[in-house]
């Protein structure tokens, strides 16, 4: 691949003069396809995570490496496209290949020895380890406290190996495993802990650990450190719960952080760490452990919450238990706890409080944590109020909708009554609970709204209230836990993704990006289902089946019991896990609003961030051939359509737009037209009653405004309206008076494919005027689902991933709403003309 691309980089920087029209088109078209492709491929990883595949390291290897193909083919595309205007997008590409190729290798990934936590990312999982990546996510998308600090990362643990000369070491022990010579290995583990302890730390690790130390001191002072294990598979899909060491109360010391450091790492190697081992497989012993050095927040009280109760057979229940001081207490289970057992239905009633005479609890010593006598006035006294109770109880329900699984979960809450989260891993759930007999009776027993209409985008069981969208602009209002239904699918849905508990779509496809979303967060989601928002009610309980592709009237608890305990035993192979890893490179979405600051090249964190980057590029790629009249007003490939309204519009057919044998006109006529989009178009702009072909008359303001022009539009447009074709392609720029349309779409079957972009700027009125018709144009659109951006008279509005016949409707739309705002702007005198000629549009009153 490294061949490859230099050469097609060397060949794209050759590239100074920008080629002919059809290559431009070709190339945009090589970039849309490539990124289908590499879509295709997401979606097909994801499904694989589904549990009902088989897949091998054979599996991995090919489908990473023909991602990796179809994603470098979009950025070279775009490149040749764009002039070379993006090349840093290929060092981007070179980073995140890299480390695909690591974790496949089973290598560690190069990196810094120490990160600042805050300042990375949660995809950054193969250096930080399990434990703190997702303390990273619980603090990115679901907003709650975690303590501050840095991680020691996993290159650091191989640095630690290498200059210790440890790793062969490490390969007796594997093999050791292997044999399950029990004697072999307690010889071989005692020998290789013995020597991380004993062993020293790099100068360049030495380093390392004294600039994170200084970072911590200027934010956290003196307070103390936990240090606590970070594995690379910990708190994922093995829990690992209680086999790594904690070491709690360190000083902010070099000396300190270095003894503690090695406790922490040594404990890889510990017996309890080698028995899960030899259960699971002997390939653990080859992650890397990075380590979490986190202020130890001062303990008021602390706990445990695990979001099912394994002692409730109806799963109805979640289970807090809770002491004074630290956690120790609670998770050794050393003294006798408070228990709470609190619904896990809004909102969310304490059920059971069992408040145990608390006479130790455990605070931090010198040596780590004494034990020490509670106060009398305190011993029997409940150690959480009831609004703290329900609070944790809200908290771990977030968190297993947003991990989709029942939870573990250790907290502090600190004297000041500030929570922090200290962990958040999967709770395992007997395989016992689920009554198969019952799950088959279910159909009888719950009435159905829908059964099998649409495509599953992600399998999965959810149950909650219908959140029922008309306007993206209520996503700010959507609440925890809902279902989303909405008219059709976007990428904007990122916003409520880690409080959604699924979604449904009247119009979508499962490769758009929302459904990659979906998949990302594992919400379960079924799209283009025609009318599912007319058949649900905003506020009505149902239950999403995407699995079996149902939806239900009401909680269904049968399903909602086989969701909690089937997902458990997915994770046993190290294909699956691998596959899960991959993904956290391959796609997540970053750059979700093309019309934001963010959406640069440098901003793309995953290969998903490199193909909307893409897309969205060679689609601007084209609309600008609007503004370059060199490509344009070629005589010999433009020819004049005939249309019975004055449009002045010139046609440039780039391959099947026209009809064959029109080759030698100089005009064309309604007849000769083959492309699909403009088709629907001029369908629009031909409706009676649409085009005004009276001149209105300017007000003496509107005259004197109409005089001054607006900068982006040449005057050497004036009467030239363009439009490049093809069979499923339409680029047309449009200028009417003093007004500048540009619309570029393509609208073919491919769903993936489908895109409208539409720009309208100007006006012969003064600014309040074109202001308001930009309003009314905005209303309209918003009404179409479109996102939008507004700037005074200039709009840009997009939508994409729409099937033809819906793409069909918006275009024939779009034609009629250019017939309807030509010359509007002077007659919108004050915003009432703005509902009414909204009114009039859109319902025809």
């Amino acid at each position: 691949m490294d061949i490859l691309k230099k050469i097609f980089t060397s060949l794209g920087s050759k590239t100074k003069d920008k080629p002919d029209l059809k290559v431009l088109f070709h190339r945009f078209r090589e970039v849309i396809e490539s990124n289908t492709k590499a879509l295709e491929i997401i979606a097909d990883m994801g499904d694989k995570l589904s549990g009902d595949y088989i897949f091998d390291m054979a599996y991995i290897r090919k489908v990473t490496k023909d991602l990796s193909e179809a994603v470098f083919h979009s950025v070279h595309n775009l490149n040749l496209l764009c002039q070379n205007r993006y090349q840093e997008l290929y060092q981007i590409f070179d980073q995140i290949e890299t480390r695909l190729e690591a974790l496949i290798e089973n290598k560690v990934a190069d990196g810094p020895f120490a990160v600042i936590l805050d300042e990375n990312c949660p995809e950054d999982i193969d250096l930080l380890g399990g434990k703190m990546a997702h303390l990273l996510e619980i603090k990115r998308h679901l907003g709650l406290n975690i303590p501050k600090g840095f991680v020691i990362t996993s290159a650091a643990f191989n640095n630690y190996l290498t200059y210790n000369k440890l790793h062969p070491l490490l390969e007796e022990l594997k093999e050791a495993l292997e044999d399950q010579d029990t004697e072999s290995i307690e010889l071989k583990r005692k020998k290789i802990e013995k020597k991380i302890l004993e062993g020293k730390i790099s100068p360049e690790l030495d380093k390392a650990l004294k600039n994170a130390l200084n970072y911590y001191k200027e934010v956290c002072k003196d307070r103390p450190l936990v240090i606590r294990s970070s594995a690379q598979e910990e708190d994922q899909e093995l829990s690992f719960a209680g086999q790594f060491e904690t070491i709690i109360n360190v000083p902010p010391t070099l000396s300190a952080l270095i003894i503690a450091y090695k406790k922490v790492i040594a404990s890889l190697f510990g017996p309890k760490a080698i028995s899960y081992a030899r259960k699971f497989g002997s390939h653990l012993l080859e992650m890397a452990m990075a380590v979490g050095c986190l202020e130890m927040v001062e303990a008021r009280t602390s706990g445990v919450i695990f979001t099912i109760n394994p002692q409730d057979p109806h799963l109805d229940t979640l289970l807090i238990t809770a002491n004074w001081g630290l956690g120790g207490a609670v998770v050794e289970g050393r003294f006798p706890v408070d228990r709470f057992v609190v619904s896990r239905s809004d909102p969310n009633h304490i059920l059971e409080k069992d408040i145990a005479d608390k006479t130790h609890c455990l605070l931090p010593s010198e040596d780590g944590t004494i034990e020490t006598e509670v106060a009398p006035e305190i011993r029997k006294s409940p150690c959480l109020t009831n609004e703290e109770v329900r609070t944790l109880a809200k908290i771990g329900l977030s968190l297993e909708r947003y991990f989709k699984r029942p939870q573990d979960i250790e907290w502090v809450i600190n004297p000041q009554d500030v929570l922090y989260l200290l962990q958040s891993r999967p709770l395992s759930i007997s395989n016992e609970i689920v009554e198969i007999d019952k799950i088959q009776e279910v159909k009888k027993k719950y009435p159905i709204i829908v059964e099998k209409k649409g495509i599953i985008a992600q399998s999965g069981i959810a149950a909650g209230q219908v959140f029922l969208l008309k306007s993206l602009e209520e996503l700010d209002k959507f609440p925890e836990g809902a279902i989303l239904v909405a008219p059709r699918d976007s990428s904007q849905f990122v916003r409520i993704m880690p409080k959604v508990a699924a979604i449904l779509t009247n119009i979508g496809s499962p490769t758009s990006h929302m459904a990659t979303l979906c998949r990302e967060f594992r919400v379960p989601a079924i799209v283009g289902m025609g009318d599912i928002t007319e058949r649900v009610q905003p506020g009505e309980v149902i239950t999403v089946d995407a699995e079996d592709n149902c939806i239900y009237k009401g909680k269904v608890e049968e399903l909602l019991k086989f969701q909690a305990a089937s997902q458990l035993n997915l994770a046993d192979t190290k294909e699956f896990r691998l596959l899960r890893k991959i993904l956290r490179f391959v796609a997540p979405l970053n750059l979700v609003d093309p019309l934001l600051r963010n959406f640069k090249p440098e901003f793309c964190k995953t290969f998903h961030d490199i193909l909307r980057f893409c897309h969205e590029k060679a689609v601007e790629e084209l609309v600008s051939i609007g503004k370059e009249k060199g490509n344009l007003l070629n005589k010999d490939i433009t020819k004049k359509l005939d249309l019975p309204i004055p449009t002045g519009i010139l046609i440039i057919d780039l391959g099947g737009g026209l009809k064959p044998g029109t080759e030698d006109k100089d005009e064309v006529k309604l007849d000769d037209i083959e492309c699909i989009p403009f088709k629907y178009v001029l369908s629009g702009m031909l409706e009676p009653n649409v085009w005004q072909t009276e001149a209105v008359q300017l007000q003496v303001k509107d005259f004197i405004y109409s005089m001054i022009k607006t900068p982006e539009i040449s005057p050497s447009y004036l009467g030239e309206n363009i439009a490049v074709i093809s069979t499923y392609y339409l680029n047309l720029s449009l200028r009417f008076g003093y007004h500048f349309n540009i619309l570029d779409t393509y609208c073919s079957p491919n769903i993936r494919e489908n895109h409208i972009y539409f720009r309208f700027i100007g006006g012969a009125a003064d600014l309040a005027k074109r202001s308001r018709r930009i309003k009314l144009i905005e209303k309209i659109l918003s009404y179409y689902d479109f996102n939008i951006m507004t700037k005074g008279d200039l709009l840009v509005a997009r939508i994409a991933n729409i099937p033809l016949e819906e793409a069909a409707k918006i275009l024939k739309m779009i034609g009629r709403l250019i017939g309807f705002t030509r010359q509007l702007d002077v007659l919108m005198e004050d915003d009432s003309a703005i509902e009414e000629a909204y009114r009039k549009f859109l319902f025809k009153k």
